[in-house]
């Protein structure tokens, strides 16, 4: 498998960011979190976008809570910051796993 370099200034592009933003927001744009992170949105993933360039993201705790319908499960969730990294991160290498992927 060859090694591919340089990702990093693909991931952290203005438009890669806010379309990991609109990917992690699908179904819960009313949510608090949402609400928050969108009165700043360009600051928020301005930010986003140098901490992954300097290596300095720091993950999020967990926000845990439970569901009762139609049995008791435990619910795990991250922070939005995270999960819009993890969008951005999947965006910027996605048509490197689909080459892999598909043969």
């Amino acid at each position: 498998m060859k090694r591919a370099g340089q990702l990093m200034p693909s991931i952290i592009t203005a438009d890669n960011m806010r379309l990991a933003f609109l990917k992690t927001i699908r179904g819960k744009r009313h949510t608090h979190g949402v609400i928050a992170f969108e009165k700043n949105l360009d600051g928020n993933l301005r930010c986003l976008a140098e901490e992954l360039h300097t290596c300095s993201r720091t993950w999020g705790p967990y926000h845990r809570f439970t569901i009762f319908d139609p049995k008791e499960r435990i619910i795990s969730v991250t922070p939005l910051g995270d999960r819009v990294t993890h969008h951005a991160l999947m965006n910027g290498n996605r048509s490197r796993f689909f080459l892999i992927w598909s043969f």
